[in-house]
């Protein structure tokens, strides 16, 4: 089930998967039950003359025989403005909070490393400000626009690092760098890993457009 209302959206999930491969042992596929969202979204200039944002997420992946076991939430807060100058340099500036809590069973940690529990709870916070700025230059042609725009983004956040290794990867295994995430401020694809500390990322894209 999802909504849109406005700037508004929410969604709630419960999916179940059979595996119809003959002969085969039980893939580790996990039971969604459930996963819900809510995003809300500010008007445009309306704080600090920016806009706020905030997302919810709430995850519970169920496996049978013993396998892991997972419940998750994430909060996050944000505000972004966009300038542009009278000169045409393009500024973005994103401001981001987050707090997640994990509760995990069965873990598979445990089963390799004695020890060690097979169930933990585990929350996470952290902090990120992300600056990005571009100077598009615009040809304009008979039929067509040739664009040539150096961008540069700047990323703050600081060391999480093996703190929190204990909290489990589910989804952001599979990780891709490229043109559409590049300047993004946190490029796994899923919440249970967070690009963390600074860095700059720098580039010229470039554009012919009919």
């Amino acid at each position: 089930a999802e909504r849109f209302s406005g700037r508004n959206y929410g969604a709630a999930r419960a999916i179940a998967f059979q595996d119809t491969r003959i002969l085969e042992n039980r893939t580790d596929q996990p039971n969604v039950l459930p996963e819900i969202e809510a995003r809300f979204l500010g008007k445009p200039n309306e704080v600090l003359g920016g806009r706020w944002s905030l997302e919810a997420s709430a995850l519970g992946l169920q496996r049978f025989g013993g396998d892991q076991d997972m419940n998750r939430t994430v909060l996050t807060g944000g505000w972004q403005r966009r300038v542009i100058t009278g000169f045409g340099l393009v500024n973005t500036l994103d401001i981001t909070a987050r707090a997640d809590a994990y509760s995990t069973r069965d873990r598979d940690l445990a089963d390799s490393a004695t020890g060690i529990s097979g169930s933990a709870n585990r929350g996470r916070g952290t902090v990120r400000g992300h600056f990005l700025t571009s100077y598009p230059v615009v040809k304009a042609m008979e039929k067509m626009q040739a664009v040539i725009e150096p961008i540069v983004a700047l990323t703050m956040s600081p060391n999480i690092g093996e703190r929190f290794d204990s909290i489990p990867n589910e989804d952001s295994q599979d990780i891709q760098i490229d043109t559409s995430n590049l300047f993004e401020p946190d490029r796994f694809p899923g919440y249970d890993r967070i690009e963390d500390r600074s860095r700059i990322t720098y580039g010229v894209r470039n554009g012919l457009y009919g």
